[in-house]
């Protein structure tokens, strides 16, 4: 049974009768749908979520900064750290930042920063 097959009825099912092997040649030959991408689209949304899911939340402040090491921001959070201490809000500069560059971090930034 090739990999198609397998899990031919589980999409079928779940993006509105969609054929696996019509989208593999509608691809193949240059034409795919408008159904083909936008379920492709539709799949890849869902396998990221999916993956989102498996991330866990960062719950103090050395996973905060880890994720900030991750996503590359960790020094420009600290030059903003030091800019904002001089200015009149440091804390509404610094969840400014926070909320532009990674809001999902907001909450644990609030909890632990603030």
């Amino acid at each position: 049974m090739t990999t198609t097959k397998c899990f031919s009825s589980e999409v079928e099912a779940q993006y509105k009768k969609l054929s696996i092997e019509k989208l593999l040649e509608d691809f193949e030959r240059n034409l795919p749908t408008l159904k083909d991408v936008s379920s492709l689209f539709a799949m890849s949304v869902n396998y990221v979520s999916r993956i989102e899911g498996l991330v866990p939340a960062p719950k103090s402040k050395e996973d905060f900064e880890n994720w900030l090491k991750h996503l590359g921001l960790h020094r420009e959070f600290e030059r903003a750290q030091r800019v904002s201490a001089g200015k009149k809000n440091p804390k509404g500069s610094m969840d400014t930042f926070v909320r532009t560059n990674c809001p999902e971090l907001i909450d644990v930034y609030q909890y632990h920063f603030t």
